[in-house]
């Protein structure tokens, strides 16, 4: 059955009977000015929740959802979740800080965040032309001491 909602599009069984959104799937469902595409996909405020039972039982706004169960019962809001139903999350990210997790769905306030091993053809760190102090590389994930890299005017005088 259709909802009653002015401004809402709802195709699919039970679909959008809490609507003002669009909401296409068996049971999917579109809160205020959100899209929701494929069964039991729910989208709160503001939110967008594609794939089967993406975005159901989360309760942020402003998010979006993407694959089967990407988001469900996510409390965050300015959230972006990329996974497939065998997986736990491949990609999230914090819209409000600009944060990339690749691997986890911790922010942990850097710009990119990767819980695993990282493999670059070319690495920069523009910022430390002329740099002092040390950089410390946090491996506590894997169990490992941190890694200390001393630095002078740029140039690496120390690793420990």
């Amino acid at each position: 059955s259709a909802n009653t909602w002015d401004y809402s599009v709802a195709v699919g069984y039970s679909a959008g009977t809490n609507s003002w959104g669009v909401a296409v799937g068996y049971d999917a469902d579109a809160k205020a000015d959100s899209v929701s595409l494929g069964a039991q996909a729910i989208a709160s405020a503001y939110t967008t929740s594609i794939g089967r039972s993406a975005g159901s039982g989360a309760s942020g706004q402003d998010n979006v959802f993407l694959g089967y169960g990407a988001g469900s019962s996510n409390t965050n809001s300015d959230w972006f979740i990329l996974k497939n139903r065998n997986y736990s999350s491949l990609i999230e990210g914090n819209f409000a800080t600009g944060n990339v997790m690749l691997g986890t769905s911790t922010d942990n306030g850097y710009k990119l965040d990767v819980n695993g091993t990282v493999n670059a053809n070319d690495f920069s760190a523009g910022g430390l032309a002329g740099y002092t102090g040390t950089i410390t590389i946090d491996q506590s994930f894997s169990g490992l001491p941190p890694i200390n890299i001393e630095v002078n005017g740029g140039i690496i005088t120390n690793v420990t």
